[in-house]
């Protein structure tokens, strides 16, 4: 009888703790999977994709609400995505669930930083830089990022050299570095500094594709070649590797091969700037005019004030013997090479007063009419990066974005220009 008690007994036990073991399973499942998705956001931060950052720090918002790291990573990637009221609402998530006050005071001083305004940190930027604990590539980042942001490309010079000589394993900070001297036209500089990144990084792509693209600028095409080659192996459906690759085989005298890249590029991308221009410079080298023409006078009608294009059309129009259209084409590139003589000054208004956003807005605006579409585009970005409901420089990139082909964007913008319309410049 006391041997079935105590067999009864152990039932009881053993049941007791499958049902304490299943419980427990059931509380920390959820956790274990949060944290598999915090440590994948980490390495996207790492690897600078900070939207697919915040996906994963979403997933696993999901799966745990109350983790307070959880909260202040979202705020990282926010204040790297310049999603500044998110990130505020994150962070005083963050401290309402216990987060370290000292982790949540630096990131907003990293957000201050970021936008240029480090004359309002004080004291307190010697604090980040003497104090740096994990965040030293961070905290440099956000710094040149500012820094960058207000023109002051000698102060973010020193602080990329502080960060890479700190730091000599850190990928991003050679990264910045070959990103900054490319700015400048240092395509030897910018070179060498993407080596190095891809050192520690092989696997970036699109770090790979900026060496390829410097090296086709110092006239190394034969270089650069497998470089593109290898970018699209890993990403076939990357379009600014192939236009690349077209480019370096027009360069390399390869003709028909460049052709026929510059064409896939333009069967995947129809509206691709860069892919119809350099092929039809392309046929216009070649002698044929009407082909020059089929790749050039789409990106006229869409850019009919541009210099280059203008010029170009005036050669391929005047090949035709269309000399009546070729003369409206040259007056216009001489018009666009009297407003392009409006940059330096304009460049130079913002070296003496960084937060000068209508000088901004201007350069970028005549930048996108008539010279380039990228250096335009990123021009009014800055504007809204300093000033994030500026209404024109919203609705500016609206208007370039649905020209561009790119509609997901262009609604974000117009949608940003509208609700700014009745708040002015507020930051």
């Amino acid at each position: 009888m006391v041997r079935a008690a105590l067999k009864i007994t152990r039932k009881k036990l053993l049941a007791g703790l499958a049902v304490a073991g299943a419980l427990v399973c059931v509380y920390f499942a959820p956790h274990a999977r949060a944290a598999y998705c915090r440590y994948r956001g980490t390495r996207a931060l790492k690897a600078q994709n900070d939207t697919l950052a915040l996906d994963w720090f979403e997933s696993a918002e999901k799966l745990s609400p109350e983790n307070g790291r959880t909260q202040f990573l979202m705020a990282r990637a926010c204040r790297r995505l310049s999603q500044f009221d998110d990130m505020n609402r994150r962070l005083e998530r963050a401290a309402a669930l216990g987060f370290s006050p000292r982790g949540i005071e630096r990131e907003r001083w990293l957000a201050i930083a970021q936008v240029g305004r480090t004359a309002e940190l004080g004291n307190r930027l010697q604090t980040l830089l003497d104090n740096p604990g994990d965040d030293g590539p961070e905290i440099c980042a956000a710094l040149a990022t500012g820094f960058e942001l207000t023109f002051d490309v000698e102060s973010a010079g020193l602080v990329l050299d502080t960060w890479t000589a700190k730091y000599p394993d850190d990928a991003d900070g050679h990264w910045r570095t070959g990103r900054l001297k490319f700015s400048l036209t240092d395509w030897a500089g910018a070179a060498a500094a993407f080596r190095r990144c891809l050192e520690h990084a092989p696997d970036r792509t699109s770090v790979r594709l900026n060496l390829a693209q410097s090296l086709v600028r110092m006239n190394s095409p034969a270089e650069a070649e497998p470089h593109f080659r290898r970018c699209l192996k890993e990403q076939p459906g990357n379009l600014e590797a192939r236009v690349g690759l077209g480019t370096c085989l027009v360069n390399l005298g390869r003709s028909d091969e460049a052709r026929t890249v510059l064409r896939e590029a333009l069967q995947a991308a129809p509206h691709d700037f860069e892919a119809a221009r350099i092929l039809g410079e392309l046929e216009l080298s070649l002698g044929n005019a009407a082909s020059a023409l089929e790749c050039l006078a789409p990106l006229a009608k869409a850019w009919p004030r541009d210099k280059l294009l203008c010029t170009l059309m005036a050669r391929a129009l005047h090949d035709s013997g269309r000399e009546e259209e070729a003369k409206a084409y040259r007056d216009e590139a001489e018009r666009a090479a009297a407003a392009l003589e409006k940059v330096d000054p304009l460049l130079e208004r913002i070296k003496q007063d960084s937060a000068d956003l209508d000088a901004r807005y201007e350069l970028g605006t005549l930048l996108l009419e008539r010279r380039s579409r990228e250096e335009g585009a990123g021009w009014l970005q800055s504007v809204v990066r300093l000033s994030p409901r500026h209404p024109q420089a919203h609705a500016a990139l609206a208007e370039f974005y649905e020209r561009w082909g790119s509609e997901d964007l262009a609604q974000m913008h117009r949608r940003l220009a509208e609700s700014s319309k009745d708040q002015g410049h507020a930051e």
